[in-house]
């Protein structure tokens, strides 16, 4: 006669176990989803205070300077308000995020030049945040500093050795200084308006469209 044989096991307590570390993984990632649209909260806040003391002072060098001031903040508040949106917390969509940046741009300096329209075009990128922080506050700079110098009588374009004439200008150092963070190289092109190219390592991978 045939046998036939089996194991019976009572796997209960691991199905139990498995659902009790995922319920605690969910209520960590609304815990950091949460945290992040805090800190854009506080982040906005601090920018409107600016924005209001700006309007206060009757000095110009000051209004510029606190206007600067909150245009970086608000390039932050963003990214933060990005990864909320998004719920992705491992990562930050750069195309998403960097169009946020120069569209608040666009917002912030409209009543400098009024009517200028911002083409983006960006690729399927994905960065860490520790890199998509950097990222955004160049973009935030250079936008802002293109209003500040364009549309001018002067010839249009900027010298390769624009840094080294600018070592007064913070936003300009700053620029430098968030490449180096990167571990990037700067690059400014020759020729008729601004070019600039920044490259660096990514520390997550592109995807296939990138």
């Amino acid at each position: 006669f045939n046998r036939m044989g089996g194991i019976v096991q009572d796997i209960t307590e691991r199905k139990l176990a498995e659902a009790k570390l995922h319920e605690s993984l969910r209520e960590k990632e609304a815990l950091i989803k949460e945290v992040h649209h805090r800190v854009k909260n506080n982040l906005q806040v601090i920018s409107s205070l600016l924005r209001l003391e700006s309007g206060r002072s009757k000095d110009q060098v000051t209004k510029d300077v606190l206007l600067d001031m909150k245009g970086r903040i608000m390039s932050m508040a963003l990214l933060h308000e990005t990864i909320y949106r998004s719920g992705i917390l491992a990562e930050v969509d750069m195309a998403a995020y960097l169009r946020n940046v120069g569209n608040q741009a666009i917002r912030s300096n409209e009543g400098i030049r009024g009517g200028v329209k911002l083409n983006m075009e960006f690729a399927d990128v994905r960065l860490d945040i520790d890199q998509a922080i950097p990222c955004g506050l160049i973009v935030n700079e250079l936008t802002s500093n293109c209003f500040k110098h364009a549309f001018t009588d002067r010839p249009q374009g900027v010298p390769a050795d624009l840094f080294e004439q600018s070592r007064n200008s913070l936003g300009l150092q700053l620029v430098q200084d968030l490449v180096r963070q990167l571990e990037g190289k700067l690059e400014i092109v020759p020729g008729d308006g601004a070019h600039f190219e920044i490259t660096f390592k990514a520390k997550l991978h592109r995807s296939a469209a990138s």
